[in-house]
This record gives C-alpha cells, sequence and structure tokens, in this order.
C-alpha cells in the first residue's frame, strides 16, 4: 500500500482471524497552499468541510462575479468591454444600462 499526496495510509494488525488487517487514513492539507494564504478546506469528525462564510469573500475578488455581504448574494459581474453596447445591437450611450438590466435578469 503507498501513501499518496493526500492521504496517510496505515496498516495494522497481521491480517489473522484473531488479528485481522486494520487500513485507516488521514486527510494530508497543505497548511501552507502553493498561491498563498490559509488553506481553508478542514478534517472534521465527518469528513472534508469549507465553512461558507471563510469563501464567499473570495468570490467577489476578481473580475466576474460579485458578492453582496449584507445579502449574501452571489451575482454575475460582467465587464462592458467584453459585452459592449455595439453586441447587444444599442447605442453606446444605452450600453452600461442594457448590461445593468442584462446582469439583473431584466
Amino acid at each position: 500500500m503507498t501513501d499518496s499526496t493526500t492521504l496517510d495510509l496505515t496498516v495494522s494488525g497481521t491480517g489473522t482471524a484473531a488479528d485481522p488487517y486494520d487500513i485507516t487514513g488521514t486527510v494530508i492539507l497543505d497548511p501552507a497552499p502553493p498561491g498563498g494564504g490559509d488553506n481553508l478546506l478542514q478534517a472534521g469528525p465527518d469528513g472534508l468541510f469549507l465553512e461558507c462564510e471563510q469563501v464567499r469573500g473570495c468570490l467577489g475578488a476578481g473580475d466576474g462575479a460579485a458578492y453582496d455581504p449584507a445579502d449574501g448574494e452571489i451575482s454575475a459581474r460582467l465587464a462592458f468591454s467584453e459585452l459592449s453596447a455595439p453586441h447587444l445591437g444599442v447605442a453606446e450611450s444605452d450600453g452600461r444600462e442594457a448590461i445593468r438590466q442584462l446582469a439583473h435578469g431584466r
């Protein structure tokens, strides 16, 4: 049996009826992820878990998604440069309003 980079396996016992093999595994979590920051994934008694509160802020940190901490809503954040007014068939002055309405499903 071989350990992996994510699971540390342990075998005990001799394989007899009186002393059967007992195989256990412990999840290996990197305390210092290569991208920096903290590893938010945790191991608990019922398995691996990730707290939503720890992740929500990350979702709105870059382009493409927005997170509103007031109501917990995650929404798409469209970039005007990628969905420009000419592609929507509207005048440039109306483009931003058209994109805002698209983003809100109107």
